[in-house]
């Protein structure tokens, strides 16, 4: 479900998610469920303040992040939108919007992009004021109920600001 980009948001959350054993602590309050401390499945993120994946470990897998604390709320709508405003996506240029995307996506949703080198097709603008994006990824998916391993592939994304 969930690259790291130059540049870091500017506005501090408003709770204290610096530490993981905090994160735990929150995540508690939240939910009222503890958070597993034998495997680590947090991840703070390195460009934007106040956000936070959290993921449960699977012994075939690792840690899968299936949910994301940004500015203290678990799993916020539109959290994607809300975290890429404030780090500045409308007035960016394209190479920006694609260095805070593949930062979504890596520290956001936890996906597991591939240090490939993008085609030059594979970020454009939209006329939106969004972009279109294809990364390659690794990663496994569930088909009738077993694993199948997919080394790599491609997949395109469109990020848009509602």
């Amino acid at each position: 479900m969930r690259a790291s980009a130059a540049g870091l948001c500017s506005s501090a959350p408003k709770c204290d998610v610096s530490q993981k054993d905090s994160v735990r602590a929150l995540y508690k309050q939240l939910t009222g469920e503890e958070l597993d401390t034998r495997h680590d499945c947090i991840q703070q993120s390195s460009t934007f303040p106040g956000v936070v994946a959290i993921g449960h470990f699977a012994h075939d897998d690792g840690c899968r992040y299936e949910q994301v604390l940004v500015d203290c709320q678990l799993d916020p709508p539109q959290s994607g939108s809300r975290v890429l405003t404030k780090a500045g996506w409308r007035r960016a240029d394209t190479a920006r919007r694609v260095s805070l995307a593949r930062a979504w996506l890596t520290e956001g949703e936890g996906v597991l992009l591939l240090p490939r080198d993008p085609e030059p097709e594979a970020a454009v603008a939209t006329s939106d004021g969004g972009l279109r994006l294809r990364y390659w990824v690794a990663g496994r998916t569930h088909k009738g109920g077993r694993l199948n391993v997919l080394p790599t592939r491609m997949v395109g994304q469109p990020f848009h600001l509602i």
